[in-house]
């Protein structure tokens, strides 16, 4: 089985682990993004149970760290391949929240995506040292490196898949129309040359053909990109639980009054199913 080089660093006592290693980059706020998200905000009544809304950035740190810690998280980190995991919501526990996301990982140049109805979830986390040809880091021996392409046939059910795993996309479960409101997000990292520009990205082909792809597969789909500011390993505020984190949760009581709800965060900004007028199952 293929090794994906993991770097380990300890900060605080605690260990952190990336994987997808990119060059170093001043912090800079996605504005533009957060604009669009509920953070920071008032209370409101999701709050009611475990969709808690943080009330500051401390608050946000010990909330992401206790959801990514979460016994029976579904982490979508697999050593050796890009992973992507696929979750009805009427086959989810009713008496808890589901949580899918990193785990102790930090994004640092990989590409995350979350498509979303009402009734399901389709999560994948595509690493970029083996699905992007066009990564500027040193080499690593022995490591075999495959195309976008493989990864979009994984998703789609086709062939070659070289370097994948988990759940292909049942299509159907996002095609429900005005009554799905499907939503496709995509964290991908901005350029290394201009890193400071929200709006470009690293791997900005890749991107468009996934969209594309999405788009054939699940027509209708409400795509919204979020371009986050990369960062090397062991980069002052990475280890945070914050910056490159990207986290799903769902709630099948999320009001106390027995609606369901979804919340996904990319860094500081969330937006909820009811955010986007669905109809959570």
């Amino acid at each position: 089985m293929l090794a994906l080089v993991k770097v380990k660093e300890t900060v605080g006592g605690r260990t952190r682990r990336s994987i997808c290693p990119v060059s170093e980059a001043v912090v800079k706020r996605d504005t533009n993004f957060t604009a669009l998200f509920d953070y920071p905000t008032i209370p409101s009544a999701i709050e009611v149970r475990t969709l808690k809304e943080p009330k500051s950035p401390k608050d946000l740190k010990t909330y992401l760290q206790g959801r990514q810690q979460l016994k029976g998280l579904v982490n979508l980190i697999t050593p050796g391949v890009s992973y992507c995991k696929q979750l009805k919501f009427a086959d989810l526990p009713r008496y808890k929240s589901t949580v899918v996301g990193m785990g102790n990982a930090d994004l640092v140049g990989c590409t995350v995506t979350v498509l979303v109805s009402a009734r399901a979830v389709y999560m994948c986390h595509f690493v970029e040292r083996l699905h992007f040809p066009h990564v500027h880091t040193a080499p690593v021996p022995n490591e075999v490196k495959y195309t976008f392409i493989d990864a979009m046939n994984f998703v789609t059910g086709n062939q070659p898949q070289r370097g994948c795993g988990g759940d292909s996309l049942d299509k159907t479960l996002f095609q429900g129309g005005d009554g799905d409101n499907t939503q496709l997000y995509i964290m991908t990292p901005r350029s290394r040359a201009t890193p400071d520009d929200v709006t470009s990205q690293e791997h900005n082909g890749e991107i468009t053909l996934l969209t594309a792809v999405m788009r054939i597969h699940v027509p209708g789909a409400q795509v919204t990109t979020y371009n986050y500011y990369a960062r090397t390993e062991g980069y002052p505020g990475l280890d945070n639980y914050v910056k490159g984190a990207a986290t799903w949760e769902y709630d099948p009581n999320a009001d106390g009054n027995g609606n369901a709800d979804w919340r996904l965060w990319f860094e500081e900004t969330n937006r909820r199913g009811s955010s986007v007028n669905q109809k959570v199952v």
